[in-house]
């Protein structure tokens, strides 16, 4: 393999790094690791959200605080590279558990009970080399498909709790080395 294809699939390692730290650093509410994943400078578009990546990082931390668990599933990430950019579209299943009352306005106000949210969809980024190091320059999520439905949790809690995720401290992948 050339020297040029080589330095290419380092390139592609360390961006999917980031996407799945991404994912990571929201489902353990790792405020710290999810900083990792954007240029100071990076933007934001997903969901009613808009702005810069690091405004997105508060509001992200709010909403999940405020709700129950969560799980993004990332896929296939199709990477070009050009140069000191690259454009990267991921697949991801996300699932978020909407307690029956949120701070939050919209979809979500007056739910009357539990809920769980599946979504379908996209990032499509812009990242960019600066440094040496990738990290996320540009995000726009993209929802291909969403679906709430009752809360449910048949068998879950017969699961030993140490086994069972958890946010912060308490999950078992906390200790793991973070970047």
């Amino acid at each position: 393999m050339s020297a040029d294809r080589l330095a290419a699939a380092a390139d592609q390692l360390e961006i999917v790094a980031v996407v799945t730290r991404y994912g990571h650093a929201l489902d353990r509410r790792d405020r710290a690791l999810l900083e990792t994943c954007f240029h100071a400078d990076s933007t934001h578009r997903h969901g009613p959200f808009a702005g810069s990546s690091a405004d997105f990082i508060d509001f992200a931390m709010d909403f999940l605080n405020a709700i129950g668990p969560t799980h993004h599933h990332l896929a296939a990430s199709h990477i070009r590279l050009e140069g000191d950019v690259a454009h990267v579209e991921t697949y991801f299943v996300a699932y978020h558990r909407i307690p029956e009352s949120t701070p939050f306005e919209g979809a979500f106000a007056g739910i009357g009970a539990p809920q769980d949210l599946f979504i379908g969809g996209r990032y499509v980024d812009r990242f960019a080399r600066r440094d040496g190091v990738w990290k996320i320059a540009n995000r726009i999520g993209v929802h291909d498909w969403q679906r709430l439905t009752p809360a449910a949790d048949a068998g879950f809690f017969e699961t030993p709790a140490e086994q069972r995720g958890a946010h912060g401290p308490a999950d078992p992948a906390w200790d793991l080395p973070r970047r």
